[in-house]
């Protein structure tokens, strides 16, 4: 009841609160942005200052680092079906660009680097591809491409290399095949 009576004193503290300017520690390996009013704002590594009351921020690696795009069945140049792996090595140059036209970064660094997968491989014969991954041409492309689609978003792409690379036989269904496992009959 006591409790009760003086939860409002805890609710005004927590409202000053958010009126006080309160500091922040940003990595070395990390960069961020801040989103002030209508806003972006690049956060650096060190010491920044954030007004709660007007201010968020967002945090996020932007040394080094690699991203595995999952497995993609892809067609090359004369119809063979092969199951393609890459690996992005990458930096975020541009925080503001990475986080502020993009809701995540990753997730956006795996979509255009399976674009520029499938760029590299569609251009190309089955034999060809198998030349251009033993001589490195096509990594050298991968990343090319990758650096330019991803640019715009703020990323420097360092590396690319295919990890995987294998012919594969693709089979695709057709139909609601839920129905047929629920029991539901076709005629």
């Amino acid at each position: 009841m006591i409790t009760e009576a003086f939860s409002w004193i805890g609710d005004l503290a927590q409202w000053i609160g958010s009126l006080v300017p309160r500091w922040h520690l940003c990595r070395s390996t990390h960069s961020g942005v801040k989103f002030v009013r209508s806003k972006v704002k690049a956060i650096a590594p060190g010491i920044f200052w954030i007004w709660p009351v007007t201010s968020e921020y967002v945090l996020i690696p932007t040394a080094r680092q690699s991203l595995d795009i999952p497995a993609q069945a892809l067609t090359t140049k004369d119809g063979i079906s092969v199951l393609v792996s890459v690996v992005l090595v990458y930096e975020v140059k541009n925080i503001v660009k990475a986080l502020g036209q993009t809701w995540d970064p990753d997730d956006t660094a795996m979509e255009i680097g399976g674009a520029a997968t499938v760029g590299v491989v569609a251009s190309r014969t089955w034999a060809e591809l198998q030349a251009s991954l033993a001589d490195g041409q096509a990594a050298k492309e991968l990343s090319a491409q990758a650096q330019e689609l991803l640019r715009p978003f703020g990323f420097k792409i360092i590396r690319g290399r295919f990890t995987d690379c294998a012919r594969c036989l693709v089979l695709r269904t057709v139909g609601d095949w839920s129905a047929r496992d629920s029991g539901a009959s076709y005629g």
